[in-house]
């Protein structure tokens, strides 16, 4: 299993924003994720001073399933979800992504 942490950096006024937008899309990108076997961990948004974070945690069971609903998430036919997935893009220019691999002995696998 990977776990893979996307977290985007935004001004601070901008988190609930951001948040708002990916609710839109968050079905449709649930549903792709565990299609191909993946599963979400959890949510968490950070707020100090100027800068503000949504990090969003999903686990695959290995690197080329996460890139299949990568692949997935963007084709979109719907027109109203290919909005608020075109939106959702736009808050995504300054993230960061890891993948994180348990080390042996760790509780999550």
């Amino acid at each position: 299993m990977v776990y893979l942490e996307l977290t985007m950096g935004l001004p601070r006024n901008k988190v609930k924003e951001a948040w708002q937008c990916y609710q839109k899309v968050m079905e449709h990108d649930k549903e792709v994720v565990e299609k191909v076997g993946g599963k979400y961990i959890g949510y968490w948004s950070t707020e100090y001073g100027k800068i503000g974070e949504i990090t969003i945690m999903v686990a695959y069971p290995n690197l080329e399933v996460r890139e299949k609903a990568l692949q997935a998430f963007w084709q979109v036919e719907d027109a109203t979800l290919a909005e608020g997935v075109a939106q959702w893009a736009g808050y995504t220019p300054q993230a960061t992504v890891r993948v994180l691999r348990p080390l042996p002995g760790s509780p999550l696998q």
